[in-house]
């Protein structure tokens, strides 16, 4: 809503957005508080879901107990499985007033002591898009396996902080700037 543009538009223009990033290449979204500023989370979910890309989240619907979205997706990156998990801020303030009824949220520390190890297992890459903020994020990245890329959001920070061989990053706000991780094989084929 903070984006002139976005705000003008109700959002289509980020819709387009969307729809342009999944022409080009597999497009995960992982649900925050900016997300569902236009229209309801599942009115969101089902707009962007429309563009091509995949939406993930922790959030539930406080009415039905229903997630919103899946908390995980798998992707294929050449002949290896990713697996991408999404989780987001427990800060009801900080989403727009008129959802704040339908939302059941998760603190994020304690839904990825009971869910990451799960998720995290099943593929050789291992991404984590946290919408929880950084206060909350280091005590979610001792839990990560090492070598996961951690990326995380919602303090509007820029920075990349390398933990043994987990990459943890910032990209910052507004589309501004973006971080480019490249995926490489260490001497064990990992």
């Amino acid at each position: 809503y903070g984006n002139v543009l976005a705000r003008r538009s109700s959002g289509a223009i980020d819709y387009a957005m969307f729809a342009a990033l999944a022409r080009r290449a597999p497009t995960v979204l992982n649900l925050g508080n900016h997300e569902p500023e236009f229209h309801d989370v599942a009115e969101t979910v089902r707009r962007i879901a429309a563009t091509g890309v995949t939406v993930v989240s922790n959030l539930r619907d406080r009415t039905t107990g229903a997630p919103f979205a899946l908390a995980a997706t798998h992707l294929k990156l050449g002949a290896r499985e990713a697996v991408v998990v999404g989780l987001s801020t427990d800060n009801l303030a900080t989403f727009r007033v008129a959802i704040r009824p339908a939302l059941d949220l998760a603190n994020p520390v304690v839904w990825a002591k009971q869910h990451l190890s799960g998720l995290l297992a099943i593929a050789p890459i291992k991404i984590v898009l946290s919408h929880a903020g950084v206060r909350q994020d280091r005590d979610i990245l001792p839990l990560v396996p090492d070598g996961t890329l951690f990326a995380g959001a919602h303090d509007h920070l820029r920075f990349v902080h390398n933990e043994g061989a987990t990459a943890y990053v910032h990209s910052g706000s507004w589309n501004d700037c973006f971080t480019l991780a490249r995926l490489r094989r260490d001497a064990r084929g990992m």
